[in-house]
């Protein structure tokens, strides 16, 4: 089996069981479609669908502009570390939330 410049590790790591599948945010990455076509070695294919999913967000960015909004990440925020650097550190609710209501259950962006 070929793995397109991935180790079997980094592929495992990526792989996405019926089980956990459920469990997931639908805004998980593994569940990019450009990283799922790079993966299966149809490189040509990643490279437009990347294109595609970042024009995507950069016009998701342009109308919460034009609204007036923010984005606000849900699981992370950006803090100064020990060092003085800036920095994104986890804000404790991921596993809450997925246990309760589960990400299921949410308002999720379509993100792909």
């Amino acid at each position: 089996m070929q793995y397109y410049g991935f180790s079997y590790f980094a592929r495992e790591l990526n792989d996405v069981t019926p089980e956990m599948k459920s469990l997931l945010p639908p805004t998980d990455s593994r569940f990019r479609p450009d990283q799922r076509l790079l993966e299966n070695g149809h490189v040509d294919e990643a490279e437009k669908k990347k294109d595609e999913v970042e024009q995507q967000q950069r016009e998701r960015r342009k109308m919460m502009e034009k609204k007036g909004e923010q984005h606000i990440p849900r699981f992370f925020r950006k803090m100064v570390d020990a060092t003085g650097k800036e920095t994104w550190f986890t804000n404790g609710t991921y596993w809450k939330v997925r246990k309760e209501p589960g990400f299921a259950q949410m308002d999720n962006p379509q993100l792909w």
